[in-house]
């Protein structure tokens, strides 16, 4: 586990087009609206003490098939 500092980044639920299996899709969310333990990937810098700043947070959807 690490410290990761959120408060600037641009947070998106990324999911695959059906349609379009090689195309992925985004739309803004909050990390207020997810669950415990989701697992999400995370874009930044190592700031000061070793806090991550994030700069963008991923959260993909699994794939129903």
């Amino acid at each position: 586990m690490v410290w990761i500092n959120v408060r600037n980044a641009k947070v998106v639920r990324l999911w695959r087009d059906q349609a379009r299996r090689w195309e992925w899709r985004e739309r803004p969310t909050s990390l207020y609206w997810l669950p415990t333990n989701t697992f999400v990937t995370v874009f930044g810098r190592e700031g000061p003490w070793g806090i991550i700043r994030a700069s963008r947070i991923e959260v993909p959807e699994l794939d129903s098939e």
